[in-house]
């Protein structure tokens, strides 16, 4: 009996550590989702007739789709959460900070404060963000399929999501990447087996849990210039897209 309470608070503590960094201070509240007034009452209204939960998988923070999270969240109700795949410490800093480490500390706190400002949950997987990689093959023998595609199935097992979305690759001119890619195949491998009541016999983690939907993002989609995220929120008067720059200013590096 006390092993199996030793396993059930280690695999609490695993969940919490991936969710919140440590050290990291909170955010204010985002003046968007106030607990009081019209702004409260109307996102209420918009939460009870919605009820679902997106989940985005990024390859790394500041990759994520800030409007269309807003768009999700402000306009649709939707509660969301984003899983970042790395922290994105390979990737140059503007900062010019002078260890990976380092620049991986700070685009986890960015990336609370932006996603925070959109009232979304962050969660962080921690694989090794690896660079520019030329092949496939590579990128499977640093990110290890096996430890990836268990990580996102317990994300999924855990938010129990309606709809996962894989985002593209920021980094080049092309959204879908060898990393993008990738990615996309360790999500659709961890759907799998997250739907699957046999994969996980253990009764310590969340049950089977089938996604309805998967979406990849397959190119930049132009058409977002000119679509509904230049529409004006009806309480605060801003748009969409405003919203979601508002939340991107929150990166630095």
């Amino acid at each position: 009996m006390a092993r199996a309470k030793c396993v059930v608070v280690a695999s609490l503590v695993a969940i919490c550590s991936a969710a919140i960094p440590r050290g990291m201070a909170f955010p204010a509240e985002s003046p968007y989702f106030p607990e009081t007034g019209r702004g409260a009452v109307h996102q209420r209204a918009l939460d009870l007739t919605s009820g679902g939960v997106v989940l985005m998988v990024t390859l790394q923070p500041g990759y994520e789709d800030l409007s269309l999270l807003a768009d999700l969240r402000l306009v649709r109700g939707v509660r969301t959460v984003v899983v970042y795949f790395t922290n994105g410490d390979a990737t140059p800093s503007d900062r010019g900070t002078p260890a990976p480490v380092f620049t991986a500390a700070m685009r986890k706190e960015e990336s609370v404060r932006a996603i925070t400002l959109l009232d979304g949950t962050p969660y962080y997987l921690n694989i090794p963000d690896p660079g520019i990689v030329p092949s496939r093959e590579i990128l499977n023998l640093i990110w290890n399929p096996d430890t990836a595609v268990a990580r996102i199935e317990r994300v999924l097992r855990h938010f129990r999501p309606d709809a996962v979305i894989v985002g593209g690759d920021s980094r080049g001119d092309t959204v879908q990447s060898a990393r993008q890619r990738v990615l996309a195949e360790y999500t659709l491998r961890a759907v799998r087996v997250a739907g699957d009541p046999a994969a996980r016999p253990d009764t310590v983690k969340p049950g089977a849990w089938k996604v309805p939907r998967v979406f990849v993002e397959s190119a930049w989609d132009s058409g977002r210039k000119v679509t509904k995220f230049d529409a004006a929120h009806p309480v605060w008067k801003k748009s969409i897209r405003s919203i979601g720059q508002e939340a991107a200013g929150s990166y630095q590096s």
